[in-house]
């Protein structure tokens, strides 16, 4: 009887063995869902840089035009002019020169008045700003204030003589100076010689002096 149990039991046991695994072997499998694929995400295109604004160009400047000598008025009539060489440029002398040009250019002489160049000029002292430079006294080459004017007085007597006019006072130096022929100078020292002619013509004159480069010149010309 027992037996018959166990065998009875070993059978039913392997009956559910059996069963289980043909019961495990028919279970579908699961599926398994796949992962959503990763789309590329494409790079930004590059922004264009902006191209930068011209700037506006300055207007060229035009160069200021070189300041001219002093010279004669164009607009008055010319009767005469005369130019001797400036042959020491020296600062100092060069400054007196220029003083008594200034003096004397656009200086009115009436019909019948005299021009009187230490009257016009004045007296050559430090205070009117003359400076000390070459002049010859008593045959002597010395250094005086207002050296050099005797080249201006000088240069305007000639001038004088070509327009015509008549020499009151001429003084010739103690010794030759080379910057105008012999017998054509005319030195001056104020209070001691002067240089002094009378406007003959029939209307008022204008005397005129200035440097150009190393020229001294004067003129005559017709005031109107």
């Amino acid at each position: 009887m027992n037996k018959r149990r166990i065998v009875f039991l070993s059978i039913c046991t392997l009956a559910i063995v059996i069963f289980a695994i043909s019961c495990s072997s028919k279970r579908p499998e699961s599926k398994k869902t796949p992962s959503p694929k990763q789309i590329a995400t494409p790079a930004p295109e590059p922004k264009p840089e902006p191209k930068p604004e011209p700037q506006p160009q300055p207007e060229p400047q035009p160069e200021p035009e070189p300041q001219q000598p002093q010279q004669p008025a164009g607009e008055l009539e010319v009767i005469a002019s005369f130019e001797t060489t400036i042959l020491d440029m020296s600062e100092s002398r060069l400054n007196n020169i220029n003083i008594a040009s200034q003096k004397i250019t656009g200086h009115i002489v009436q019909p019948g008045e005299v021009f009187s160049f230490n009257e016009v000029v004045g007296e050559r002292t430090s205070e009117r700003g003359f400076q000390k430079a070459t002049a010859i006294i008593r045959e002597e080459k010395v250094y005086e204030e207002g050296g050099g004017v005797c080249q201006v007085s000088s240069t305007l007597y000639n001038a004088a003589l070509k327009a015509g006019m008549e020499i009151i006072e001429r003084h010739s130096h103690s010794r030759d100076v080379h910057y105008i022929p012999q017998g054509q100078d005319a030195a001056v020292s104020y209070g001691y010689k002067d240089f002094k002619f009378r406007n003959t013509k029939d209307f008022p004159i204008r005397t005129e002096a200035y440097v150009k480069g190393n020229k001294m010149i004067a003129a005559i010309l017709r005031a109107e």
